[in-house]
């Protein structure tokens, strides 16, 4: 497909409300489009449609990085980041915004959202992935509205605002802090005060309990709970999850896995925005148990591809992205329409899903894809 026409095509799918067509069609251009913030900005917009709110936040961090002063991806990225939970960075974008636009309407709901406590009138708590759509401007067609009109209006209350901002801010940000919106989850890293954290052999109250792949003391525990603790509280959740797995394979009380399985609840699926925390292709081959669920971030390229409209599939040859060695073939399956081109490597983030059938012992769940270029092709 020509540049000129993909862009038309995809936004032709996106007000037809087909956000998996239009994902389809943009995510193979991203080599042609890499400068172009409205490529951006619709394909981040297809996948938050969509769900996806790890691929939703790169592409729409890319926009806002590519075109600083376009309102409306930076609008999205807030809402794609209060569906994520991560109510500070929603918070820091619409002040900025309310900074430069006063008026604004999407940003001054979502700190009204904010201000309520995600509550609604009644007090029943707001179901943010629903609420998020509400909180930016939607594409109709290649206009957007910018925060530029009436410059001289705009100038005087921008000023306004950033004296007004630099004033509440601090104390609306401190506020909402103290206020309970601290990470969902966050009272489930309370240890219970007790020394009895090992499961003692033949216990009763446990009789079928499966042996331990980790046999620890009750310090040890105590040294995974605290890192598991620290961990979530820093948002480092793949490195939580991990050390969820090593209570649940531990000789530790049911208690304590019943807390940490609790605590897996409230983790983040990483973007290619924020994921720092992979783990190596031969840990993984070690310890697969112990890395189920996590996710990894990983090079390489695609082989025995099978596509359908709402299903990819295709052996990942780890390792393969200069085509010099094969670290590893591990099956992948991603459960939205996306391309895959072999001939071009790619970087995936996939959630490991045991599978002792496979070649490795497991197989990937693909959460995000993009295509890289290699030095010297």
């Amino acid at each position: 497909m020509k540049q000129s026409s993909a862009l038309r095509t995809a936004e032709k799918h996106y007000r037809r409300r087909e956000y998996a067509q239009t994902i389809s069609t943009l995510e193979p251009q991203i080599f042609l489009y890499r400068e172009n913030a409205r490529f951006y900005h619709v394909l981040g917009l297809s996948c938050l449609k969509t769900g996806d709110l790890g691929g939703a936040r790169s592409y729409l961090m890319r926009a806002t990085q590519i075109d600083r002063s376009s309102i409306a991806p930076r609008l999205a990225l807030a809402a794609c980041d209060l569906g994520r939970s991560d109510t500070d960075e929603a918070l820091q974008m619409w002040l900025e915004i309310l900074d430069e636009d006063p008026a604004n309407r999407y940003a001054q709901k979502g700190l009204d959202l904010l201000r309520a406590g995600l509550k609604q009138d009644d007090g029943t708590p707001v179901d943010v992935l629903s609420v998020m759509h509400r909180l930016y401007p939607d594409i109709v067609s290649r206009r957007i509205r910018a925060a530029t009109v009436r410059r001289s209006i705009v100038l005087l209350a921008v000023l306004a605002g950033i004296a007004a901002s630099a004033v509440y801010g601090p104390r609306l940000l401190r506020e909402l802090r103290e206020s309970g919106l601290e990470r969902d989850g966050s009272e489930l890293t309370e240890l219970p005060r007790r020394t009895d954290l090992v499961r003692t052999a033949g216990a009763a109250s446990e009789p079928d309990a499966a042996p331990a792949l980790f046999v620890l003391s009750d310090s040890e525990l105590r040294g995974v709970f605290d890192d598991l603790r620290r961990y979530f509280l820093a948002e480092r959740d793949n490195l939580a999850a991990r050390e969820i797995n090593r209570i649940l394979l531990s000789n530790a009380q049911q208690a304590l896995k019943d807390q940490a399985f609790m605590l897996r609840g409230f983790l983040q699926a990483p973007s290619f925005a924020d994921f720092t925390d992979s783990f190596d292709l031969d840990d993984v081959r070690r310890q697969p148990e112990l890395y189920e669920g996590t996710y990894v971030r990983w090079r390489g390229r695609s082989s025995n591809l099978q596509a359908t409209d709402e299903r990819v599939t295709f052996d990942f040859l780890v390792g393969y992205e200069d085509l010099v060695t094969v670290d590893a073939i591990v099956p992948v399956e991603f459960t939205r329409a996306i391309r895959v081109d072999p001939q071009f490597a790619i970087e995936l983030i996939g959630r490991i899903n045991l599978d002792p059938e496979t070649p490795e012992g497991f197989r990937l769940q693909g959460s995000a894809i993009r295509l890289i270029q290699v030095r010297g092709q």
